[in-house]
């Protein structure tokens, strides 16, 4: 099965907190919230489309 990840957007309603890393790369303990996301979604995908924006 593939699975399509999306991943874009400034992140703009956390404030602070993303104003130098990406909403994806925010660290929730001691993984980012795409490890997270990755580590589940291999538990039922042997694909994962990642989709991505590019911010100016």
């Amino acid at each position: 099965m593939k699975a399509v990840l999306l991943a874009a957007g400034r992140g703009s309603r956390l404030g602070h907190l993303t104003e130098n890393i990406p909403k994806p790369l925010m660290k929730v303990g001691h993984q980012t919230c795409l490890d997270i996301v990755l580590e589940a979604l291999s538990a039922v995908a042997d694909e994962v489309i990642r989709l991505t924006s590019q911010l100016e």
